[in-house]
């Protein structure tokens, strides 16, 4: 943010056994929402993991406002219960 405090983040997690990684929490602070910070700090972790060797990417995240945003980065549900996966390529 302007003022040097945290805007956004996401964590990130990679098994390197299986080649696959997770993603969640991703948190964007309110007064910052809307303006594509959460999906860039998505998009920087997609690329790490790649780099890290990860070939799939999950995430487990609940409530169907989720679901645009997930899909709006490439992500497809693969439940019912919301959760996500992409193929790193």
């Amino acid at each position: 943010a302007p003022d040097g405090q945290l805007a956004s983040f996401c964590v990130l997690w990679y098994d390197p056994y299986l080649n696959i990684g997770m993603v969640e929490p991703v948190c964007t602070r309110i007064a910052y929402r809307n303006l594509g910070l959460g999906k860039v700090m998505v998009q920087e972790g997609l690329r790490r993991l790649k780099a890290m060797g990860a070939s799939k990417v999950f995430v487990d995240s609940y409530g169907e406002g989720r679901r645009a945003f997930y899909n709006s980065i490439g992500f497809t549900t693969y439940d019912g219960n919301l959760s996500y996966t992409k193929t790193l390529s």
